[in-house]
C-alpha cells in the first residue's frame, strides 16, 4: 500500500512538472519572460466570465484555508467573483461563481460606461475567511461579504452559482476596499453612488463579526481616495508606532491618516508631487520605511514607461519622495504588493514585472523577472493585466488579465550574477571621459543601455561610446552624453536577464582649472584679472609676503620681481598657476629704498626711507596735501584724514626723490 501512495505521488509530482511551461530563451509557450515559470493559465470562458466594454477581468486576491491548506484565486469579473482552486497550482479547478447583488445598477446613469450586472472595475480582500467585495459606477452594488468556507467541500465537478451572506447598503458604488487584519475594520474608498459617500474618502466600518458589518465615521479631510493601505504601524516614527495608520493614494497626493481612532480620524499629512497626474495606489515595504505608489496618468500625459514612485516615510508627518524607477516596457501601471522585499507590479499591456529594493534607501529599483500576459503588444493603453497576489505560502504567484484571463506563475530566480554595480559616475572630472564597469560571477553577453529619463535604448559603439558590449563601458564627456544615465543588461547562456541599476553621471562636475592675467595701473598698481574656470574661491600669494582672497585683486608691490601664485578652489579639488611679475613702482632704481606698508592702509602706514629728508603726500591731480620732515628708517604716520582713493608719497634727499603710490582704504 505505501509503496502505491508513493507511486501515486510520484505520478502527480511528474506530471504536475510536465504541465509546467518553464521560460526558456525569453518565452513561456506564447508569453514573454524572464525567470518566472508559467503554471497554469485558465481562459475567461473557463470562469464563466462575460464581456464588457472590451474587458472581461479585474482585480484579484487570494485566500488559503487554514484548515485544510487549500489556496484559493478570487478573481473579479465584470458581473461577480470567480473562485479557483489553485492548490495543484499546475491544474486549477473553477469551484463557482458569485454574481453581484440584483440590486447593482439599478439607478445606472451612465449607459456608455455601465449596463445593468456589469462593471468594469471590482475589488476583493479577505478577512476571517471572508471575502468582502465591492464594485465602483455599480449603484447599489454596496458591500458583499461571502463566507469562503463554503469552498471547502467542492471539487469544481458542478460549478456552483453563490449568494453572498451579507449585503452592507451605506454605500452603493465604491471604487476600492482595504482591510486592516490586525484591527477588524474595513476603509472603503471612491464611493460615488447610494449612501454615505464620505466625499468618496474613507468610509470606515467595524467587520470584526464578518457577517454583521457596521459603519464606523468617514475620513474624508482629503477629498476622494482612489485606493489606500491600512495597517498597524510599525516603523521608525515613534510618535505613530503602533497606531492604526491609512496610506491613501488621493489621485494628486500621498496622504497619510491616523485612524488610532476610528471615530475620529486625524490627517498627518498630504504630499504632493512632480508631475502629479493620478495617484492610483501603493503599497508599504515591510519594514514600513518605505511607500511604493504608481501614477496611473503619468505615462500618457508625459511620455514615459510605467513609473514607480520611492517614498521615505521616516517621518510620517512629513514623507520624502526620494527616487523613481522607470519599467523596461511602454506600459501603464496599475497594482504592486510588496512580498518578501520584491515588489510585484501588474503593469497593463507589459504585465507582472518582479523588482528587487536592496537599493531602496536609495531611491532605487531593478527589474529582477518579469511574465507578460498579454503578449499582443506593449503600449500606453488599458487592458492586460490588472493585480496579481503573491502572497501565497507555496510560492504561488497569481495574475488577473482583463482580456486573457488568470495565470498561475512562479518566480524562478536564478543565481544572482552581479557582484559588483557600476556605481554612479565619478562626481569630478578632469578628463573627456570616464568609465562605467559592472563585475560578474560569470562571462555573460553584456549590452549597456542608455536612460533619459522616459525610455531604455540599446548603446552603439561610436564617437560617444566604446565597450558598448563589455564590462567596461566609456563615456565621452559630450553634450549629447551629458543628461543620460546608464545601465547594463546581461544574459546568461539559457536566456536569463540580469539589471544593473541606473548610474548617474548627470551631476558630474570638473575640476577647477587656475589661471589669471595682470597689468600695470597708471597709479602704480598690479591689477590681477581671474581667468580660472570652473571655481568657488580663491587664494592670491603675490610673494612679497602679501596674500588676497578676492577674485580680481589689485596689489602695490615693491621695486623688483616677484612670482605671484593663484589657487583655486571647487568641491572637486584645487588647482594652482604661478606667474611671474616684473614690477617696477618708482622711475629709478632709487624707488626700493621707499616702502610704503600695509598698503592698501586704513587709519595708519609706515613708511621707510633710507636717508632723511622731506616727505610729501600729493592727490593723483598733482595738488600738494601736506608736507613734513622725515627721519632716516622706518616712522608710523596716521593717515585718518585722508579720504579713500590713491595718493603719491615722495621722499625728497640730497640724493634726489623718490616715490610710491599709496591706497587708503
Amino acid at each position: 500500500m505505501k509503496h502505491s501512495i508513493l507511486l501515486a505521488l510520484s505520478i502527480l509530482a511528474y506530471f504536475n512538472l510536465i504541465a509546467q511551461t518553464p521560460c526558456e530563451n525569453g518565452m513561456a509557450g506564447d508569453y514573454p519572460c524572464n525567470q518566472i515559470t508559467l503554471l497554469a493559465h485558465m481562459s475567461p470562458d473557463e470562469m464563466e466570465a462575460i464581456e464588457h466594454n472590451g474587458y472581461l477581468l479585474n482585480d484579484i486576491w487570494g485566500w488559503t484555508d487554514a484548515e485544510s491548506g487549500k489556496e484559493y484565486a478570487l478573481v473579479g469579473l465584470v458581473d461577480g467573483v470567480a473562485f479557483v482552486d489553485i492548490s495543484t497550482p499546475t491544474s486549477p479547478v473553477f469551484l463557482g461563481k458569485l454574481p453581484e447583488p440584483e440590486s447593482a445598477n439599478n439607478a445606472a446613469k451612465r449607459v456608455s460606461e455601465i449596463q445593468h450586472g456589469k462593471s468594469t472595475w471590482r475589488d476583493i480582500k479577505t478577512y476571517k475567511d471572508h471575502a468582502f467585495i465591492v464594485s465602483d459606477l455599480n449603484a447599489a452594488h454596496g458591500m458583499q461579504v461571502f463566507d469562503l468556507t463554503k469552498l471547502r467541500a467542492l471539487d469544481g465537478s458542478t460549478p456552483s452559482t453563490f449568494s453572498h451572506d451579507q449585503l452592507y447598503t451605506d454605500f452603493g458604488s465604491a471604487h476600492n476596499i482595504a482591510i486592516n487584519e490586525e484591527t477588524g475594520y474595513a476603509f472603503v474608498t471612491g464611493m460615488s453612488q447610494g449612501g454615505t459617500l464620505c466625499s468618496g474618502g474613507l468610509h470606515i466600518i467595524n467587520i470584526q463579526d464578518p457577517k454583521n458589518p457596521m459603519f464606523v465615521g468617514c475620513f474624508d479631510e482629503d477629498g476622494y481616495t482612489h485606493d489606500a493601505q491600512c495597517v498597524v504601524y510599525d516603523g521608525t516614527d515613534t510618535d505613530y508606532q503602533g497606531k492604526s495608520i491609512c496610506f491613501n493614494s488621493n489621485e494628486d497626493t500621498f496622504t497619510i491618516a491616523n485612524l488610532e481612532d476610528p471615530e475620529n480620524p486625524v490627517m498627518i499629512s498630504r504630499n504632493g508631487y512632480s508631475n502629479a497626474t493620478y495617484s492610483h495606489q501603493g503599497w508599504l515595504t515591510e519594514d514600513h520605511k518605505f511607500f511604493l505608489m504608481n501614477d496611473e496618468l503619468d505615462e500618457d500625459a508625459f511620455g514615459h514607461n510605467a513609473k514607480t514612485l520611492v517614498w521615505n516615510i521616516a517621518d510620517l508627518d512629513a514623507p520624502e519622495l526620494i527616487g523613481s524607477y522607470v519599467n523596461n516596457a511602454p506600459s501603464i501601471d496599475h497594482n504592486l504588493y510588496i512580498h518578501q522585499n520584491m515588489v510585484y507590479e501588474s503593469n497593463y499591456w507589459s504585465g507582472l514585472r518582479v523588482l528587487g529594493t536592496d537599493s531602496i534607501a536609495s531611491g532605487k529599483l531593478r527589474e529582477l523577472a518579469f511574465f507578460d500576459t498579454y503578449p499582443q503588444g506593449d503600449g500606453i493603453h488599458f487592458g492586460g493585466a490588472w493585480s496579481n497576489y503573491p502572497y501565497f505560502e507555496s510560492g504561488t504567484i497569481i495574475v488577473s488579465d482583463m482580456n486573457n484571463g488568470l495565470f498561475l506563475l512562479r518566480l524562478n530566480l536564478q543565481e544572482e550574477q552581479i557582484i559588483k554595480m557600476p556605481g554612479d559616475a565619478p562626481k569630478c572630472m578632469n578628463e573627456d571621459r570616464y568609465e562605467l564597469t559592472v563585475e560578474t560571477k560569470d562571462n555573460l553577453t553584456y549590452q549597456w543601455q542608455w536612460f533619459d529619463g522616459f525610455v531604455y535604448g540599446d548603446l552603439a559603439a561610436n564617437e560617444n561610446y566604446s565597450g558598448t558590449t563589455t564590462p567596461t563601458l566609456t563615456i565621452m564627456l559630450t553634450e549629447a552624453t551629458a543628461d543620460l544615465r546608464y545601465r547594463c543588461k546581461m544574459t546568461n547562456t539559457n536566456g536569463e536577464l540580469f539589471y544593473t541599476y541606473l548610474a548617474d553621471s548627470s551631476k558630474m562636475e570638473p575640476f577647477p582649472i587656475a589661471d589669471f592675467t595682470f597689468s600695470t595701473t597708471a597709479e602704480g598698481f598690479t591689477q590681477f584679472t581671474n581667468s580660472s574656470k570652473n571655481v568657488d574661491t580663491y587664494f592670491w600669494d603675490f610673494g612679497d609676503g602679501n596674500t588676497s582672497t578676492e577674485e580680481n585683486p589689485s596689489h602695490q608691490f615693491e621695486y623688483g620681481t616677484f612670482e605671484v601664485t593663484l589657487i583655486v578652489y571647487s568641491s572637486c579639488g584645487e588647482n594652482s598657476v604661478t606667474k611671474t611679475a616684473h614690477i617696477v613702482t618708482g622711475t629709478t632704481e632709487q624707488s626700493k629704498s621707499l616702502r610704503l606698508y600695509p598698503n592698501p592702509a586704513g587709519n595708519y602706514v609706515n613708511i621707510y626711507s633710507e636717508r632723511s629728508g622731506k616727505l610729501s603726500i600729493y592727490a593723483l591731480s598733482g595738488e600738494l596735501i601736506k608736507s613734513f620732515p622725515k627721519e632716516a628708517g622706518i616712522e608710523y604716520f596716521r593717515i585718518n584724514e585722508l579720504g579713500k582713493g590713491f595718493y603719491i608719497i615722495k621722499v625728497s634727499t640730497n640724493e634726489g626723490t623718490v616715490s610710491k603710490v599709496l591706497r587708503k582704504i
